[in-house]
């Protein structure tokens, strides 16, 4: 295998571009060119390891730099959202416990595209950030109305209560609605939905889960964390 080396700028930088000719195809009887070839890919390789080492590029990297970028843009948004639900609630334990619906809408994501047998791709990935501000919708409808019972007088267990019955409506009719929307597109009905279908599917696998759970967890938590406090005064 020749080899022809070659000086390339990128970004007002010099790198080495080196541009690999095959040699004929070895026979059974005469496996030398073979031997020579794979001689000469060890020696660049252990050339490059001294050197400072080298990468293979290609769409792999472009992946990699749009999953970096998704990932601390999901951890931004989780933490700016945990800011302004502070600075809304004046208290640092409720956010906490808002965002207790984010863990299970990411597992039902993650199932569903087990599933269905969705990569996770930049859709996907779309779609999980989508899902946090969805999900976090639908925890704070319990437990702000649950915040209000509170101030009016009631227990915690009492308010817990009342704020399940009465916000399970709105969280199931806003949650419905999006999951209804969803379903064309997430089973490639439309022309053109192929490409938007692991947005739908993680979205739809999320969201399902984290309101099943929401409606348990988030109550179970906040009189787990309210109902010692109360108990302790």
């Amino acid at each position: 295998m020749a080899c022809t080396i070659a000086v390339a700028r990128r970004g007002q930088q010099r790198s080495l571009v080196r541009i690999f000719q095959p040699l004929r195809v070895a026979t059974a009887r005469s496996p030398r060119p073979r031997r020579r070839a794979w001689a000469r890919l060890t020696a660049f390789s252990l050339r490059d390891k001294q050197v400072g080492g080298s990468a293979l590029t290609g769409s792999v990297n472009s992946m990699n730099a749009s999953f970096r970028s998704f990932a601390i843009g999901l951890t931004l948004s989780v933490l700016l959202l945990y800011l302004i639900l502070v600075a809304q609630f004046r208290s640092f334990i409720d956010p906490l416990l808002i965002l207790l619906a984010v863990p299970p809408g990411l597992t039902g994501v993650l199932v569903t595209l087990w599933f269905t047998g969705t990569t996770l791709n930049v859709m996907s990935l779309m779609g999980v950030v989508m899902l946090t501000g969805i999900a976090v919708s639908n925890s704070i409808l319990i437990v702000e109305f649950t915040r209000t019972l509170r101030q009016r007088g009631s227990m915690v267990r009492d308010a817990v209560a009342l704020a399940c019955r009465v916000r399970l409506r709105p969280v199931l009719m806003t949650s419905l609605a999006t999951i209804i929307g969803l379903l064309p597109m997430a089973l490639k009905l439309g022309e053109g939905s192929e490409s938007y279908a692991p947005l739908a599917r993680a979205l739809l696998g999320g969201l399902t889960l984290s309101v099943v759970l929401t409606v348990f967890l988030v109550p179970a938590a906040y009189l787990l964390v309210y109902g010692k406090n109360t108990a302790a005064s």
